[in-house]
């Protein structure tokens, strides 16, 4: 028996999508993009959602998992309450509130505001000067070059140091 007589007589049809040309690209479904990150250009299959992001409507496709993450911090939004401000920043809008505040009780239209509307500023006066005072001791040890302060330093010279 030969090789020829083990062949069909007849052509047999493959399955559907794994022909040559357009139909091979339909079954394999690779796409070609851009990283949203990096700029890197690769290809991805469709469906594949691992490295993707919606953002408003738009889907965003990353390279890689790394690009993904990276992308991520970059445009993460600060925690509600959380303070993105340095602590200088912090120390200078406190004081232009309370110059604000003195100025407000020291002028005439301070002498026409009501008596519980004077206490509440001077109450906040006071937050504000206590605040100011925590913020200076703050930015005082941050400056001092405290070694339990940093973070992985040397056991013995923690422990000489205060």
């Amino acid at each position: 028996m030969s090789i020829m007589d083990m062949l069909p007589e007849h052509e047999t049809p493959l399955p559907s999508g794994c022909g040559t040309g357009r139909k091979m690209e339909k079954c394999i479904c690779l796409r070609e993009c851009t990283c949203a990150h990096c700029g890197k250009a690769f290809t991805y299959r469709l469906g594949q959602t691992a490295y993707t992001r919606k953002v408003k409507s738009k889907t965003l496709r990353f390279c890689s998992w790394s690009c993904k993450c990276a992308d991520e911090r970059e445009r993460k939004t600060p925690k509600p309450g959380g303070c993105t401000k340095t602590i200088e920043e912090r120390i200078e809008e406190r004081m232009m509130k309370m110059v604000k505040d003195r100025a407000l009780l020291d002028s005439e239209a301070g002498e026409l505001l009501p008596k519980k509307e004077k206490q509440r500023l001077v109450n906040r006066l006071q937050r504000l000067h206590k605040e100011v005072k925590a913020l200076m001791e703050m930015q005082e040890y941050e400056n001092s070059g405290s070694v339990r302060g940093i973070a992985g330093g040397d056991d013995r010279a923690a422990q000489a140091g205060p």
